[in-house]
């Protein structure tokens, strides 16, 4: 029987994609679960950033338990950060998704509501009083996200910016550069998506993660 089903798999063409799905990158990363499931977990359906693995790979070593983290946007991710750093905001546009979230937020994870109209979600990170060691972009308005994030980031903060190869964003990036910041871009796949995009991490010398 098995030699039947081999030799059927391989005329079908579907050896391959049961070869994937049984071991090997995707399934070690839980690929096929974030994507049946249209959300952003790991093999063991554990949360997990709408980021590319390649990213989240190079990241989590580096993070350390004391550092202020700022999101925008929140979702899978925010529960994420929330188990890897003691003090994690994110805000958010979108009141429903929002209260959805909620539902399984830590007491560590501060969640915010702000309107994207008038500027009140860019600007809500300088409503924090303090400075924050890594900004993620990665929710709406992220071309105004990065002014305020210049603003709010720390000495040897990050700015970590998902879908970066977006040419939307490009006043965005430009006010980074031009800020003194270097660029780090990871390209490749990611949870749920069936192409390739890419997350990149803005820095300084001196950074918290140590590039």
């Amino acid at each position: 029987m098995k030699k039947l089903g081999f030799f059927l798999f391989s005329k079908l063409g579907l050896l391959s994609f049961y070869s994937l799905k049984k071991s090997g990158y995707l399934h070690d990363k839980g690929w096929f679960k974030t994507f049946k499931l249209k959300r952003c977990v790991d093999q063991n359906g554990n949360p997990i950033p709408w980021m590319t693995y390649t990213f989240v790979d190079f990241l989590t070593p580096r993070l350390k338990k004391d550092f202020k983290v700022f999101e925008y946007g929140c979702g899978n991710s925010s529960l994420w950060w929330a188990k890897q750093v003691d003090d994690h905001t994110a805000c958010e546009h979108n009141k429903d998704w929002l209260r959805e979230v909620e539902r399984n937020a830590p007491d560590n994870l501060k969640l915010i509501h702000r309107r994207t109209e008038g500027g009140e979600f860019a600007e809500a990170i300088l409503e924090e009083a303090k400075k924050f060691d890594i900004i993620i972009i990665d929710g709406e308005d992220r071309n105004s996200c990065a002014e305020s994030a210049v603003k709010a980031i720390s000495e040897n903060g990050i700015i970590i910016w998902d879908n970066s190869d977006r040419e939307a964003y490009q006043q965005g990036y430009d006010h980074l550069i031009n800020n003194g910041f270097k660029r780090l871009d990871f390209y490749g796949l990611g949870p749920i998506n069936v192409m390739a995009w890419s997350t990149s991490v803005f820095y300084r010398p001196n950074n918290c993660l140590d590039i």
